[in-house]
């Protein structure tokens, strides 16, 4: 069993590459927990969604294997929803933070199973033209940009297994899929 995990800025689109992976590659999805409220076409499919004090009573519980605040929004990993993804297939696919890559990566190891992370780097004005497709605000839109920058930075800092500016999702999907073990 092996973990992929697929960082990136806001708007990158992380979510959009694992939705492929799960239906080109037949990987499973880990879904994470979130205080957000679902965008338009979200389900729980996409995101555990729960209210702020439901997110802290898992994290008192010790439910989470990682978790961060951004944006006024709670995220978090717990580890029975990787738990439950890498019992389905032969790997699973999760969209994460940098913050969360080394936690990530230590407790799967320390399961035996295999990790692969990847970083999407997208250029400023494609991140905001599909923030702005999102409807987010300007104060919101300024903070993610500026997390951008800050992850722009990170993917040279952290060991991925694959740094990647996507040119089309086609190729981008490909690429990733060759770190899928056969």
């Amino acid at each position: 069993m092996t973990l992929i995990a697929i960082c990136g800025a806001s708007a990158s689109g992380k979510t959009t590459l694992a939705k492929h992976l799960v239906d080109q590659f037949g990987l499973s999805k880990v879904v994470t927990t979130t205080t957000r409220p679902p965008r338009p076409g979200e389900s729980e499919r996409d995101y555990h969604f729960v209210s702020q004090l439901g997110f802290a009573d898992q994290a008192r519980r010790g439910d989470f294997l990682e978790w961060t605040a951004f944006c006024g929004h709670l995220y978090g990993t717990t580890k029975a929803s990787v738990l439950v993804a890498t019992q389905s297939s032969m790997a699973a696919v999760v969209v994460c933070t940098p913050h969360a890559l080394y936690k990530l990566s230590r407790w799967t190891r320390s399961q035996g199973f295999g990790f692969r992370s990847v970083f999407l780097l997208a250029d400023r004005e494609t991140l905001e033209q599909r923030l702005v497709e999102r409807n987010v605000t300007s104060v919101v839109d300024e903070r993610r940009l500026l997390s951008t920058d800050l992850q722009k930075s990170w993917s040279a800092m952290h060991p991925y297994d694959l740094v990647i500016q996507p040119t089309s999702l086609a190729a981008t999907v490909s690429d990733v899929g060759a770190l899928i073990p056969a």
